[in-house]
């Protein structure tokens, strides 16, 4: 019999935006077909990435 598979860890992060900004961004994920939570995650991590690639700084993951 095979182990059961550990799930991976799943944090959540929440934004809040007025309402002009939010139809913004709606706009800008739907150009691209995704929903409004990937285009968020997508946006964040490749900020997020060109800060570290910024500071010098390596993910931790990447540090391993």
């Amino acid at each position: 019999m095979m182990p059961a598979k550990t799930a991976a860890r799943v944090r959540h992060a929440r934004i809040e935006l007025p309402d002009p900004e939010y139809q913004r961004l709606k706009r800008s994920a739907g150009r691209f077909r995704l929903g409004v939570a990937a285009y968020i995650r997508l946006s964040v991590l490749e900020r997020v990435e060109r800060d570290e690639r910024g500071s010098g700084l390596r993910a931790e993951s990447e540090a391993r």
